[in-house]
């Protein structure tokens, strides 16, 4: 079983635009009978599924021929206020699966940043934005996740009896990441789990915001204000996650 952990571009939030405009729905009426930040699964089954059936983590599934659980409470969320927790509590999971690895999209590491942590930096508040204090703070979110990745691992100990340990080539965790500057810093820190964006012959250290034109639901249906990945994009990021983990397969079959 693969785990994945991450906001709400994990989730696959926004999917059910396609569904409605492939049942005949105008971008006026969508706009008009959904208000903003409306909770698109409050829609029908039928559209929710088509999110689920078309959100990268079902299409890594599908290709590997794994099972796989979202470990999301909810659509959206932050690295230390939602992925830490959900991956803390996938050891509930591993009770009756053997969970394989863990893949963790990081989301915007502003999300948090609050009053408490720039107090605690020991510099004026002008310098907040400097690339050491950026880079630090990035490192020490992406530290916190990976472990909670790791611990997954120790919680599948084979001397525990109710727990399963996967025989696996994939290590605890691998990582892709939404912004640039997390993709940087996770790159740099974490060469071996880091999972490169690739698009159109050319490898990247985030899908946005360098990459993800044409890929976003409001590129796709014109009018439609939502950022968020398209079927297309959700191709994109799964067909890159696919690669790395079958990087792993070859290097542990030539072992």
């Amino acid at each position: 079983m693969i785990v994945f952990a991450g906001c709400s571009y994990t989730w696959g939030s926004g999917l059910q635009y396609e569904y409605l405009c492939e049942k005949g729905w105008s971008v006026d009426e969508i706009n008009e009978v959904l208000p903003v930040n409306y909770h698109l699964e409050n829609l029908s089954y039928e559209a929710d599924e088509y999110r689920k059936q078309n959100n990268y983590p079902n299409l890594v599934s599908k290709e590997l021929n794994k099972s796989f659980v979202i470990a999301t409470y909810t659509n959206g969320g932050s690295h230390l206020s939602t992925i830490k927790p959900c991956i803390q509590h996938t050891h509930r999971i591993a009770r009756d699966n053997s969970i394989d690895t863990v893949v963790v999209q990081f989301t915007d590491w502003l999300r948090d940043i609050n009053d408490d942590t720039i107090t605690r930096y020991p510099g004026n508040l002008l310098d907040v934005t400097t690339k050491e204090f950026i880079e630090t703070n990035i490192l020490n979110q992406i530290n916190q996740v990976v472990d909670s990745c790791n611990g997954i691992r120790k919680t599948n100990d084979p001397n525990l009896k109710d727990h399963k340990y996967p025989k696996t080539p994939y290590p605890a965790w691998v990582g892709l990441s939404w912004q640039k500057d997390v993709g940087d810093v996770l790159k740099k820190h974490y060469p071996e789990n880091f999972i490169p964006i690739y698009r159109d012959g050319k490898e990247y250290n985030s899908f946005a915001p360098d990459i993800d034109v044409g890929l976003r639901l409001c590129d796709s249906i014109p009018g439609v204000q939502d950022e968020h990945l398209n079927s297309k994009g959700c191709k994109v990021i799964a067909d890159s996650i696919v690669k790395k983990l079958k990087q792993y397969e070859t290097k542990t079959n030539k072992k």
